[in-house]
């Protein structure tokens, strides 16, 4: 006696537009991150029936997630639109960054640090923020504070900063 036990499975699409001006990233349930070139698609491809969750997150585009029902050989259709901006901050001094606090302008209710890691001399890291005005907080390896203030984050825009914290 033999048992089969068998299921249809179909191939189904996800194609997702990242619709702003910068580098977006999308994962498909526990899968590897996908990079998406800005104002480009990419095509998921993911099996079906069932519900998939799509994580993303972009330079312009706050993180989240979406649920989406997948039937059939169906072709599903995302697009990721500018929600924030951007802050690209360069190391140009002699000392590394060691923490980077933001705030609303003029409000000194400062966040917690923004770095995974320290940020060494030419070096630089964005960070997405809100639309707004900013404040930051900069402590550098000799636990000096800095501050930098009224930095303007729009929609779908990019602000470069370069700090330098001085002599060594």
């Amino acid at each position: 006696m033999m048992l089969f036990i068998g299921a249809c499975f179909s191939d189904a699409e996800i194609i997702v537009k990242n619709n702003s001006s910068s580098e977006a990233w999308v994962r498909l349930d526990y899968g590897s991150k996908t990079y998406i070139n800005p104002q480009s698609s990419t095509i998921l491809r993911v099996s079906s029936p069932r519900m998939a969750n799509l994580s993303y997150s972009g330079r312009h585009i706050l993180p989240g997630n979406i649920q989406i029902e997948v039937q059939g050989m169906s072709t599903q259709h995302v697009s990721l639109e500018p929600n924030c901006g951007s802050l690209r901050l360069q190391n140009s001094g002699p000392r590394e960054i060691r923490s980077l606090q933001v705030s609303e302008a003029g409000n000194n209710s400062w966040s917690e640090n923004l770095l995974d890691s320290y940020i060494s001399t030419g070096q630089y890291e964005y960070f997405s923020l809100s639309r707004g005005f900013y404040d930051l907080r900069i402590r550098d390896s000799h636990n000096n504070y800095f501050y930098m203030t009224a930095i303007p984050i729009d929609i779908d825009h990019t602000t470069s900063r370069s700090f330098f914290s001085g002599s060594k």
